[in-house]
């Protein structure tokens, strides 16, 4: 504990920081209880001083009053230290005559507030100046110190790094009414702890250095080139440059920035031009000289009088490279612009939107840069605005047209479009290119304003219809609306629906299914729209619609990027607050509740059922099937998708294939049978074909039909085959000579305990056509259906006796409830053949 004195004016109240200072017998079982805090007061006179009063407090313990002491119970740490420094150590450069600065972090590794203080030796050889001196760390927090050294002015210059200059840092926990004032005058030395102040060796005391190390231009006489470099700073100072070359060079070098200043560890590009000399040859080779002077200075010192505050300057040499090229020649022109005009209607207060294509006509990289002159009467907005073009190769141009708030007054119709060019060396980058407009290499594009009638008595570039949509009140559930999108006016006009999420960063996706395009005047185009509120019953997102003049050469893969705000239009959604939808808040629901299944014991077996779904509803309901990947069959549904009046009610016909030709009881049950649903607007339900909700269907959100699997053995024939035909093979009487109809009887039969379908083709190969009657039928277990095949030569074939005509029949086993019409569909994959043979008259089939 130590003693602080003062004098307390008439009604005034003083302001007394106590540090607790630990002695080195305690522990941390050592109770605080006999700790004792007095403040000793008594009347003075006008005359006394501070200075007085010294000794009288020891003298006069009566007259003190107690303050108490409270100390409060912290959760020990494992470590007896509060802060760390990242580095452990005071870095500089070996720069002993310098300027020089370092930084550290100092972190605090408590859950307290600390406070620090900083301190040096009065026999350090150097200043130390810290930044902040001293302050409170909030628990966990970190703070940059800056360091700067300062060389004494009557200290003698040091000769090797080994440095004798000690730097402190106190610390301790502070309670939260500390001022970061009062730790100014702390400093313990016992508390307290040294860092080390260690000099770094630098390369040969450089200061900065290049990436790429050397300028590489390819060498092209009477030609501009455009190279870029990085200057890199090496080093904790602030570094002072000068781009500078020499007059005998057989070229010219411009760099652009010529000169500045490089914060600490921080890095500039710098492009530079190469503009050669008439009189230069294809086989010059490079004898110019790049420098870069550069210096420590300090950091209030400014890039126009850079060489003036250097302490110190270097001059680093810059390696130029030139690349000698197969083939020099290059017309006059870098580029050219297809169409050779950029063409825009005249609209008032509206932003237009045109295309233009930059065509590279050499066989070098080629960077442009667009522009606006101040002089112009609009802005013109491109995108990209800058670019490389590779030998050659074209880059398309997105330029919109925005006219200035005083344009009317100064209406020219001989506007230019200005794009800046020049031949750009490989290591170029199109973000370096901002900054290059020298008139003397732009070329100009001309403007045509194209006048045209009066726009629409609406300033609206579109509307919408319906022009709001109502969504009933149902969280969590996804319903598809229908809009048109009506150009109302004479132009072209893009347009492009995004989302904007109801979050704090306002995030703009574009809306599912490339929702945009070109709409030609006074043309509609319907788009299809996904909606979602949450359990909030808000809104997740939001959906516009950005609109914009366009030229006729604009695409649609173009406007991607476009979801501009200012000129997009809300689309308003109403959500109806009336009676929950069903009470069992599901959209659809099956009939039978579930399905029972025989599960075959043959290989590559389809199997077809059918099933009701029920729209539970007052609403329009969308469906889709879905097939999960990890099931063991793929599940085809007809049809596939489709929209339900409300209370109404849909039947699917499924057909269940196996992925593979033998199937385990136990791999079945985990099949799923998913049918995903969805609200529909109003708008939605005469244009289904629109809406198109095949290939929809998700996991989430989709309801499964239960499918039980009954093991069930039939008796099948050896052949493990569902049907067989009698006879085995169809017989027609051979008569080249003669062009007439035979009818032949066939029968199948179901050789198994299941329900079998089937379904008749003949191949569209064949020689004659066939006519089967019925085609298709459905076979109880263990009978036969008739079928009559009809065949009739085609009049211009030639009759063989060598048949190769071919009748295949699909069969499948079928579930209760499946009509012959649900089988008239076949599938190939599961067909069996029919042989067809000719015979002589008289002449028997069984040859």
């Amino acid at each position: 504990m130590f003693t602080e004195i003062g004098i307390l004016a008439p009604r005034s109240d003083q302001r007394l920081a106590v540090a607790r200072l630990t002695n080195e017998k305690e522990t941390q079982d050592t109770t605080y209880n006999d700790d004792k805090l007095f403040i000793w007061n008594s009347i003075v006179s006008e005359g006394i001083k501070v200075s007085d009063l010294d000794g009288y407090i020891s003298l006069q313990i009566e007259q003190s009053i107690e303050l108490p002491l409270i100390f409060d119970k912290i959760t020990s740490s494992t470590s007896v230290e509060v802060i760390k420094f990242e580095p452990p150590q005071v870095c500089f450069p070996f720069l002993p005559s310098k300027r020089l600065l370092s930084s550290i972090k100092i972190v605090n590794i408590t859950d307290y507030h600390i406070g620090f203080n900083t301190q040096v030796d009065e026999t350090n050889v150097a200043l130390y100046i810290t930044e902040p001196p001293c302050g409170i760390l909030p628990p966990g927090s970190t703070r940059e110190l800056v360091v700067t050294r300062v060389a004494k002015e009557d200290a003698p210059e040091l000769e090797d790094m080994q440095c004798k200059d000690k730097y402190f840092v106190w610390s301790c926990v502070v309670t939260q009414d500390v001022n970061v004032s009062d730790l100014i005058r702390y400093m313990p030395e016992k508390e307290r702890k040294e860092l080390p102040i260690v000099f770094m060796e630098t390369s040969s005391n450089e200061l900065i250095q290049f990436d790429p190390p050397e300028l590489s231009f390819p060498l092209l006489p009477n030609q501009r080139v455009l190279s870029s470099t990085k200057i890199v700073n090496i080093t904790d100072q602030y570094i002072s440059f000068r781009v500078c070359t020499k007059k005998s060079n057989s070229a010219r070098y411009n760099a652009n920035p010529s000169e500045g200043i490089l914060p600490p560890l921080s890095t500039q590009v710098i492009l530079v031009t190469r503009i050669a000399e008439e009189k230069e040859l294809e086989g010059t080779q490079c004898n110019g000289k790049f420098l870069v002077w550069n210096g420590i200075v300090t950091e209030d010192a400014k890039a126009s009088d850079v060489i003036d505050n250097m302490s110190e300057t270097k001059c680093t040499g810059f390696l130029i490279l030139l690349k000698q090229q197969t083939s020099s020649s290059i017309s006059e022109e870098l580029i050219q612009f297809d169409p050779p005009e950029l063409h825009f209607p005249i609209l008032p207060n509206k932003k237009v939107l045109s295309s233009i294509k930059i065509v590279n006509l050499t066989d070098y990289n080629v960077g442009f840069n667009t522009y606006n002159r101040p002089t112009s009467v609009a802005w013109y907005h491109t995108e990209p605005p800058r670019g490389i073009l590779p030998p050659r190769s074209t880059q398309k141009l997105m330029v919109t047209r925005e006219e200035k708030e005083d344009a009317l007054k100064y209406k020219q119709l001989n506007e230019k479009y200005s794009v800046w060019t020049g031949i750009v060396s490989e290591c170029v980058k199109d973000s370096e290119l901002s900054d290059c407009m020298a008139e003397q290499e732009s070329k100009e594009l001309p403007i045509v304003l194209d006048k045209i009638s009066s726009l629409t008595s609406s300033d609206e570039l579109i509307q919408l219809d319906p022009a709001e949509l109502c969504m009933p009140h149902w969280p969590n559930k996804e319903i598809k609306f229908m809009v048109n999108v009506v150009n109302t006016t004479d132009f072209y006009v893009a347009f492009n629906v995004y989302i904007i999420r109801r979050n704090a960063a306002r995030d703009k996706i574009p809306a599912a299914g490339e929702l945009k395009g070109i709409l030609p005047p006074r043309s509609t185009k319907i788009g299809r729209l996904n909606w979602r509120i949450d359990e909030t019953e808000e809104p997740v997102e939001d959906y516009f619609v950005w609109s914009r003049v366009v030229t006729e050469g604009v695409k649609s893969i173009d406007i991607t990027g476009y979801m501009v705000e200012e000129e997009s239009k809300q689309l308003p959604f109403i959500v109806n607050n009336k009676a929950s939808l069903s009470t069992s808040k599901e959209l659809i629901q099956f009939e039978p509740p579930e399905l029972s299944l025989p599960l075959m014991m043959m290989p590559n077996k389809p199997l077809v059922f059918s099933v009701n779904i029920v729209n539970s509803t007052d609403y329009y309901v969308g469906f889709d099937g879905y097939n999960l990947k990890t099931n063991v069959a793929w599940y085809f549904t007809q049809p596939t998708g489709g929209i339900m009046p409300p209370r109404s009610t849909q039947r699917l016909v499924v057909k269940r294939v196996p992925k593979k030709k033998e199937e385990l009881l136990s791999e079945c049950q985990d099949d799923k049978f998913l049918v995903w649903s969805c609200l529909v607007s109003d708008g939605a339900k005469a244009k289904a074909s629109d809406l198109d909700l095949a290939g929809y269907g998700k996991y989430k959100g989709s309801k499964e039909l239960p499918i039980v699997y009954t093991n069930k053995t039939s008796s099948l024939c050896t052949s493990d085959e569902l049907i067989q035909f009698d006879p085995p093979q169809l017989p027609f009487t051979f008569l080249p000579n003669m062009r007439v109809s035979m009818l032949r009887l066939l029968k199948i039969v179901n050789v198994t305990d299941h329900i079998v379908g089937f379904s008749a083709w003949p191949h569209e190969e064949n020689s004659a056509s066939y006519t089967i009657e019925p085609d298709a039928g459905i076979l109880q277990p263990q009978s036969t259906q008739a079928i009559k095949v009809r065949r009739t030569p085609r009049k211009k074939d030639t009759e063989d006796i060598q048949c190769k005509d071919r009748i295949f029949v699909w069969n499948g086993i079928v579930t209760q409830g499946v009509q012959v019409s649900d089988v008239g569909t076949y599938w190939k994959n599961e067909d069996k053949e029919l042989p067809i043979v000719l015979t002589k008259p008289g002449e028997s089939s069984s040859r």
